[in-house]
């Protein structure tokens, strides 16, 4: 945070004016003395109205608890605070300096007199008063889950599975090095998830319906380009193919793939929108989904551009990590010749294919090194309802010829199944890490890119299986679908 002292201090507010031009400035005064509910509310408020928040903290008076320096140290400690400065010289010519665009009282100086009123009216500014309003704390919350404050940690990994594989925390170290330096490419539906976090209000009296008012909006990259994303930060080179529309989605997919440096091979289809999935959420809980989006299948003109953007590129590549959202790109004859092709040239292959809204459709990704379904898709896929999960597991991992299945199973956890004849124990379960998510969307993407990536760079289904559960144990502590740094993972790992 910028500071402002004492001895320049309008020298310091005009520079503030400055190097924010064309942006918005809110200022709000106050002595501070005891930063109560009442303030953060006023701030947050304050702060929404504009790009940055200036606190000028007036001298004391009889009832001064606390020196100025003091609680200026106070004001600038708040995280929704951009600069904060003690008010010595004339007020007036503070604001004259600052030229704030507006400046935010509490809605008990409504009545008052407001000399700032007149001030600021010379270039166009205005004072706004701030009424009790609950939703403004809430917002800064909102705030601070959107920005990922608490989504990292040591996790508390299940001793007795450690055990029975000798699994040491310390050997992770090395097998991270080792994915550091995978050439992965990625294939699938690219999805953008929106976020419009809402203040529930409660129902309406005209007809049964929830009413909630919004306070943030957030958009994230989602679907193949998540998993990009989460094996760009733990792999090396990474490439994705994939199907966007001509759209403003999918010119902001571009730019986020441009700044996590993933070369997004993108075939552009002008008869289908990118991918769109928008979500209303209050207390943690989604309201309503609505998705803009198209299952149709490409064309054959389309899926032989797309075989040929990987083709070209296949034999520069390590793992090849199918993230099939079913809609549209990966039909199954281009699956085939895809999986065919990776064979030839000995290419593993790691595949997922969700089922939700939509019905996904498994048995197109065969001969794969692991395969990641729900319950429901894995029985969807068998057509099978009835029988127990290891015989299910077992049953899929036969048909899809696949050398190892996990089965997630969201709170419960996973239970992985390999090949009997590879490994004394042939079934395990893991637990779920974390107990208590705050936003499950994105735990699948996460937990694909981190198990394939680490099969890939040698490991066992074991260990793989766990970094994957640390890697979705993380993703779920936060809202929203960013990307998982190795750091992160070191952290959740404990090493």
């Amino acid at each position: 945070m910028e500071t402002v002292d004492a001895f320049s201090e309008l020298t310091q507010l005009s520079e503030l004016r400055s190097k924010n031009r064309g942006r918005r400035l809110a200022l709000v005064t106050g002595q501070f003395n005891v930063v109560h509910p009442g303030h953060i509310r006023l701030l947050a408020f304050a702060r929404s109205l504009a790009d940055h928040l200036v606190v000028a903290v007036l001298p004391g008076n009889s009832v001064e608890y606390l020196p100025q320096e003091l609680r200026l140290t106070a004001v600038r400690s708040l995280e929704m605070v951009d600069y904060g400065f003690s008010v010595s010289n004339d007020f007036e010519a503070c604001v004259q300096a600052l030229k704030p665009d507006v400046i935010v009282k509490g809605a008990e100086f409504s009545t008052r007199d407001n000399p700032e009123a007149k001030w600021l009216r010379e270039w166009g500014g205005r004072v706004v008063f701030c009424t009790d309003d609950p939703r403004f704390s809430y917002d800064a919350m909102l705030r601070g889950l959107l920005e990922n404050r608490q989504t990292t940690g040591r996790l508390d990994l299940p001793a007795a599975y450690l055990e029975r594989h000798s699994i040491k925390r310390k050997d992770y170290s090395e097998l991270l090095e080792k994915m550091s330096r995978l050439r992965v490419m990625v294939v699938g539906d690219l999805i953008i998830d929106e976020y419009v976090m809402c203040l529930p209000l409660g129902m309406s009296r005209e007809d049964p319906t929830l009413v909630v008012s919004p306070l943030e909006e957030r958009r994230f990259v989602g679907g193949a380009g998540i998993v990009a994303g989460h094996a760009a930060s733990l792999g090396g080179q990474v490439r994705l193919i994939t199907l966007v529309g001509n759209d403003p989605a999918a010119e902001f997919a571009a730019k986020w793939f441009s700044e996590q440096k993933i070369d997004a091979q993108v075939a552009v289809d002008r008869d289908r929108p990118t991918t769109v999935k928008r979500r209303y959420k209050a207390q943690n809980q989604t309201l309503l989904r609505v998705n803009r989006l198209s299952q149709q299948q490409i064309d054959s003109e389309k899926q032989e551009h797309v075989f040929k953007l990987v083709a070209n590129l296949l034999p520069e590549t390590d793992l090849l990590i199918f993230s099939d959202f079913s809609y549209g790109i990966l039909t199954p004859e281009l699956a085939s010749r895809v999986s065919n092709e990776c064979r030839r040239l000995d290419v593993p292959i790691v595949a997922d294919s969700q089922t939700s809204s939509q019905i996904g459709d498994l048995t197109k990704f065969r001969h794969a090194l692991l395969v990641t379904p729900t319950e429901l898709e894995a029985r969807q896929a068998m057509r099978d309802f009835n029988q127990g999960l290891v015989a299910l597991a077992d049953e899929l991992r036969t048909s899809l010829a696949a050398e190892n299945v996990i089965i997630t199973l969201s709170e419960n956890g996973c239970l992985i199944h390999c090949d009997h004849e590879k490994y004394p124990i042939f079934t395990d379960n893991l637990p779920s890490l974390n107990p208590q998510p705050l936003d499950v969307a994105g735990a699948g993407d996460s937990f694909l890119a981190a198990s394939a990536l680490a099969l890939a760079a040698g490991a066992d289904i074991w260990r793989a299986a766990l970094l994957g559960s640390v890697a979705a144990g993380l993703q779920v502590g936060r809202i929203g679908n960013e990307r998982l740094e190795t750091d992160n993972i070191r952290q959740g790992l404990g090493i």
